[in-house]
């Protein structure tokens, strides 16, 4: 889901949790709850996952989604 989707269904509170998972190509945040998305990660604007250099910056952009706390579990 891109990032646009992610702060409404946030704002929403149809997102719950998030998990941050450790790949290759940098940290991927995971989006779950009560929405119907084909594909919890974080998105680009051009389609591919959205990936972090390091954990910090991944959990800010998790803890900066507008409305009720989201619970964080890094994986």
């Amino acid at each position: 889901m891109k990032q646009p989707e992610a702060e409404t269904l946030a704002r929403a509170a149809r997102i719950d949790r998030a998990a941050i998972m450790k790949t290759p190509d940098g940290w991927k945040i995971f989006l779950y709850g009560e929405h119907r998305a084909r594909e919890d990660a974080v998105e680009t604007a051009r389609g591919g996952h959205r990936t972090w250099a390091s954990i910090d910056t991944a959990y800010n952009w998790v803890r900066a989604l507008p409305g009720p706390l989201i619970a964080v579990k890094v994986d």
